[in-house]
């Protein structure tokens, strides 16, 4: 069994205060968009088995298997099962790879061992155990995210633009981004209209909310001044830091201008997507 697995980018993200518990309260707009990791389901002799195409991420800690392990010891496995990451998806880019990886894999094991009784929720509920983000990986690729991101609110975006989506030459691991955030901003508030907008009054919208992390990263990072002038040059209507980064992407209001932006651009030698929002099944 094979399941193509989504990234996301963050569409906006505000950043709203310290929690009683320690963690940053945000909201986020999220959008799956269409770069790839594949999952395979195998049958095998084992109980447990993980590979992943990714050396650096192929063991234990990898949250496809500890969603695996989680899986069967809350609901068992009919059978021993391998399981394959042929990983595409920029790692620490801010993409939601390992989050999505994890989301699909419960997903993935329920309709392998066809445990058709199993509810999205009791899904969702063991898929927080693991990470905020992966509550978004169960809805339908849009959505506005609250708490600590896993308060999930499905909503419908335009979805007719494409995007480049440059990776730097670094990760930027998330748990010290958001060290970083708390420490150094102030919070702020910001009223959010998005929902049944067109495609130019969206993006005009979303220009005015931006992603907090860009006030701490980029002071980190000088080479995202460099970055947000070249995809503005291209034509960039919107240039984002997605999620804490390190992947920063423009918006663009048609494909062939993205698509001239990522060609350029791996002229210059940058590592370089293009892709487009994504609307996914969620039955």
């Amino acid at each position: 069994m094979v399941i193509d697995v989504p990234a996301k980018i963050n569409l906006f993200l505000i950043y709203k205060g310290l929690r009683d518990d320690g963690y940053a309260e945000i909201v986020t707009g999220i959008q799956a968009i269409d770069i790839f990791d594949r999952l395979i389901f195998e049958s095998s002799d084992k109980d447990l088995e993980f590979i992943c195409s990714l050396q650096e991420l192929n063991n234990e800690k990898n949250l496809v298997y500890r969603a695996a392990f989680l899986f069967k010891n809350r609901f068992g496995f009919k059978k021993g099962v391998r399981i394959v990451l042929e990983k595409r998806i920029p790692v620490e880019a801010g993409l939601g790879g390992g989050s999505a990886d994890a989301a699909f894999t419960l997903l993935g094991l329920a309709q392998f061992f066809d445990y058709t009784d199993l509810s999205r929720n009791e899904l969702i509920e063991l898929g927080s155990l693991l990470g905020s983000d992966i509550p978004f990986f169960f809805t339908s690729g849009q959505a506005i995210a609250r708490g600590r991101g896993e308060k999930v609110e499905e909503v419908v975006f335009p979805a007719n633009y494409s995007i480049c989506i440059v990776k730097p030459p670094f990760g930027i691991p998330t748990s010290w981004a958001y060290e970083l955030l708390k420490k150094s901003l102030t919070p702020r508030s910001q009223s959010i209209n998005l929902i049944q907008l067109s495609t130019e009054t969206f993006l005009n919208e979303l220009e005015k909310l931006g992603n907090d992390f860009e006030y701490v990263i980029f002071q980190h990072y000088p080479i995202y001044y460099d970055l947000k002038k070249v995809l503005k040059k291209y034509g960039a209507d919107i240039v984002r830091l997605t999620g804490s980064g390190s992947g920063i992407y423009g918006l663009f209001r048609d494909d062939k201008s993205a698509l001239t932006a990522v060609e350029n651009m791996k002229n210059e030698g940058y590592e370089v997507y293009l892709a487009h929002p994504l609307v996914l099944n969620k039955t």
